[in-house]
């Protein structure tokens, strides 16, 4: 059987990568802490975050966050480029603006996802947080 060569939606030739959908859910503002939520098993790029509520918090924030091992959730780099508001409006999907700086963006074997929230989370629940990462083919390629 001969090997099959697909077409990428960039026009490039090779594998098509793969895309990861992650999906957390705070029911209530009590279980709105920073916290790691996930560890690459393999090289990786965050490529979507969005999240919906059904109740929104008082001031709330959250940011994504890429933790190499022994960084704490709150301390590590944001992927965002800024906080998502979690204090719009209820069963709208927001979604958040990805950092600039592609290197921070990837994630090597090990590293691990945190969700960072800030400001008075008070009244959140039915929150759910959509993440879309992509496998990446070697550890420095960019799909």
């Amino acid at each position: 059987m001969a090997n099959k060569v697909m077409a990428r939606s960039d026009g490039t030739i090779g594998a098509i990568p793969q895309d990861d959908i992650l999906v957390f859910s705070i029911a209530t503002a009590t279980q709105a802490v920073d916290s790691i939520v996930w560890q690459a098993p393999y090289p990786c790029k965050l490529v979507r975050v969005s999240v919906v509520f059904q109740t929104a918090s008082s001031s709330g924030t959250l940011n994504v966050e890429k933790c190499p091992v022994g960084t704490a959730a709150g301390s590590g780099t944001d992927m965002l480029s800024s906080t998502i508001s979690l204090a719009g409006t209820a069963a709208v999907t927001v979604n958040g603006t990805l950092t600039t700086t592609q290197s921070t963006l990837k994630l090597a074997a090990t590293d691990r996802l945190a969700l960072d929230f800030g400001g008075t989370v008070t009244n959140l629940a039915n929150c759910f947080i959509t993440i879309h990462l992509r496998r990446l083919l070697t550890a420095g390629a960019d799909r």
